[in-house]
């Protein structure tokens, strides 16, 4: 291409048929660009909602959902992300080229202009973002995928509300003689149990009360754990996944059945 007259890391300004024209050249830049034409299309049209999970629901495919939502949220964030990044670039060379059009008083024509406007930054209606653990959590989880189970799903609203819907740490299935399992695991600061600590307080209760007598009601198995006693998880969740019984440990609201002891090396 002989007649170009600029060149920056984004693209090309060159001359054509008596008017200013561009291309991109940025291989990463087109990549992006690649990536949101393959994607804009499928993530406008399905805007998944968060879903509020029924726990009593036996059906694999129906928790499964919900890693479903967790994909499109975080690919949705890498799409919107690239479109900014579009937008911030393809508008220098944009700039550019007003720029060499006013010096040369010449014409150019719309392209890349007109090319940029078919992108759009999406809306979600899904509610919250991607659940981000904490230190302890992310030690739990990491633990918990060492084990096989179908799901593990992560900060999920479940269907009972103090106020609002509330939200296990991890609930947990897996499919066992035909039958699917639910453990959900909640991973307690000191708010949830001294009363010495600053925020423990009435709102933090009346929220495990609630939920406790709902998964008690439900018949779901319960574990909680805290920085003192999370090293347990390796001796108990062999027994959730043997027992054939609901089983809780660590409960403050609700009468415990399990207990485990260091037998194994503490994480």
């Amino acid at each position: 291409m002989n007649n170009i007259i600029y060149k920056d890391n984004i693209g090309v300004i060159f001359i054509k048929n008596n008017l200013l024209d561009s291309k991109i050249t940025n291989k990463n830049l087109l990549d992006k660009i690649y990536f949101c034409l393959q994607n804009m299309d499928f993530l406008n049209k399905n805007k998944n909602k968060q879903i509020i999970l029924d726990l009593t629901n036996n059906d694999i495919k129906y928790y499964k959902k919900c890693l479903d939502v967790y994909k499109y949220r975080k690919l949705i964030k890498k799409y919107n992300n690239y479109v900014n990044i579009i937008f911030d670039s393809i508008k220098k060379l944009q700039n550019k080229i007003d720029e060499i059009s006013h010096l040369k008083s010449i014409k150019y024509n719309k392209n890349i202009y007109n090319f940029v406007k078919n992108f759009k930054v999406l809306k979600t209606n899904f509610g919250l973002s991607q659940p981000k653990l904490n230190d302890f959590e992310k030690e739990i989880y990491y633990m918990l995928k060492k084990y096989d189970f179908d799901f593990i799903i992560k900060q999920n609203s479940i269907n009972v509300k103090r106020i609002n819907y509330l939200k296990p740490d991890f609930i947990i299935g897996k499919k066992i003689n035909n039958k699917l399992k639910i453990l959900v695991i909640e991973c307690d600061g000191k708010q949830h149990y001294d009363k010495n600590h600053i925020y423990y307080n009435k709102l933090n209760i009346e929220r495990d009360t609630i939920k406790e007598n709902y998964l008690k009601n439900n018949h779901i198995s319960l574990f909680r754990f805290t920085l003192e006693n999370y090293g347990l998880l390796t001796n108990l969740i062999p027994k959730f996944i043997k027992s054939k019984n609901i089983l809780y440990f660590g409960c403050y609201y609700i009468q415990n059945n399990c207990s485990a002891t260091y037998n194994l090396k503490v994480y």
